[in-house]
């Protein structure tokens, strides 16, 4: 805990210094870069302890990837034969390294990046975007979801093409993010919805849809 707490505090005296005075997009880069280096180290370093899937799950399965091989990746003992992008990225780390910490190094570079990178491109403040993911612990999740938090970092890159009216980008990244977990399948009809106007028929839907989600959450579920 404490750990996780310094590295927010870190995040936001970087985002605080870089973001905030005389700000400039030389520093946000500077930030981005020097924020995600914090990030990654701290993702590669954590005890297996540290995210509960992490050890359970995905530390077994690159143990399996790497003595199995493709022949495995392909067979139904492949627990993630259906989110083949995850299973592919694994293997393909795999013929590189079997050392599993070099492993989620990895993985944490790829889901930080691409996180910073949305931010850069999408956020006008990219600093409060970056604590936010690191203080609202999304990076959190990333230390145990992994799957959906590599889904994720690839889905937050549609979100601009719903704004630009864009639907075949939208649909390919949401196909390739549901690759990694196929809960992001989900965000398909987004798309749809995005495109019906705000008005109070409209919130009044969406409210009355919320609270049954809510009410029938545990039979959902």
């Amino acid at each position: 805990m404490w750990a996780y707490a310094i590295v927010v505090f870190v995040v936001l005296l970087l985002g605080l210094f870089l973001g905030e005075w005389r700000p400039s997009r030389k520093k946000e880069i500077l930030f981005l870069c020097l924020s995600s280096v914090v990030l990654i180290v701290f993702s590669a370093l954590r005890a297996t302890n540290v995210g509960i899937d992490y050890y359970q799950f995905y530390v077994p399965f690159f143990e399996n990837v790497r003595s199995g091989g493709w022949s495995f990746l392909v067979s139904d003992a492949n627990p993630y034969l259906t989110e083949f992008g995850f299973s592919l990225l694994t293997f393909l780390i795999s013929l590189v390294t079997g050392n599993v910490f070099v492993y989620m190094a990895v993985i944490a570079t790829i889901m930080i990046g691409l996180t910073a990178w949305v931010l850069y491109r999408d956020c006008s403040k990219p600093w409060i975007g970056m604590f936010i993911f690191v203080a609202f612990n999304f990076f959190g999740n990333t230390l145990s979801y992994i799957r959906q938090s590599l889904g994720i970092a690839i889905f937050l890159f549609a979100i601009h093409y719903i704004k630009e009216k864009r639907i075949v980008p939208y649909m390919l990244l949401v196909l390739l993010a549901a690759t990694f977990h196929n809960s992001l399948l989900l965000m398909l009809p987004v798309y749809f919805l995005a495109q019906i106007a705000i008005n109070r028929i409209s919130l009044g839907v969406y409210g009355g849809m919320t609270i049954l989600v809510l009410v029938f959450s545990w039979q959902i579920f």
